[in-house]
């Protein structure tokens, strides 16, 4: 199973309204921002697109919901909120959790003009940390990153209100495959979250790293694919 993300609105070019339609070209799932593109390789049974999502809409913002509606019933295909989502390929199976994600801190825009999305950001830690839950091969995906890993050039005092670094004990606990983020224009391409090894605790437990990366457009230049 190939994933493929661009770190851009969705085009309205025949070219990608074809390949969203065709079942050769495998399952399409867009997700807010970003276009992701799920399916086989070579062939995809079955429907070549997926239902738009009845979600869980309580969350978003009016215009949202609306280009939400508006590009699932244009491009057939569907979006994921606060939500997972089973795939099948020839290598097995695999869960895409979906989600705009968290912001440590609301930015100023948003503490003035939407000043309940303050609490909508603590409800969606707990919220994710459910949807993570198992040992199932599990791809993570959101619009702000989990985690300030990949912040790179990003200074220090405005990583509060682009990412979540409140999400990272999530991540390490759950320890999903993959993560896959954008939002963040001056970081970097990809690293490694791993647990700080600074107290006794800290040396129990599963070691290993959870792969980040930072799929947005000005970080790469170009569409980000994985082989899951």
């Amino acid at each position: 199973m190939w994933i493929g993300t661009e770190a851009e609105g969705p085009s309205k070019s025949s070219s990608r309204r074809d390949d969203a339609r065709s079942s050769a070209n495998g399952i399409p799932l867009w997700m807010w921002p970003w276009i992701t593109s799920v399916g086989r390789r070579r062939r995809t049974t079955g429907s070549s697109a997926l239902h738009p999502s009845s979600g869980r809409h309580s969350s978003f913002s009016p215009p949202i919901v609306t280009y939400v509606a508006r590009f699932a019933d244009a491009y057939g295909v569907r979006f994921l909120q606060d939500e997972d989502a089973v795939f099948g390929s020839d290598g097995g199976r695999v869960r895409l959790v979906g989600s705009t994600g968290s912001l440590d801190r609301p930015t100023w825009w948003q503490r003035r003009n939407l000043p309940h999305l303050a609490d909508v950001y603590r409800r969606r830690i707990e919220l994710l940390d459910g949807l993570l839950a198992g040992d199932d091969v599990r791809v993570l995906l959101t619009h702000y990153p989990p985690t300030y890993v990949t912040m790179g050039g990003e200074k220090e005092e405005w990583r509060p209100e682009l990412g979540c670094k409140a999400l990272e004990p999530v991540l390490l606990r759950r320890r999903p495959t993959l993560v896959i983020h954008g939002h963040v224009h001056k970081g970097i391409p990809a690293a490694e979250l791993r647990a700080s090894s600074v107290r006794l605790e800290d040396f129990e437990g599963p070691s290993a790293s959870v792969p980040i990366h930072n799929v947005a457009y000005p970080v790469r230049r170009a569409v980000s694919t994985f082989d899951v």
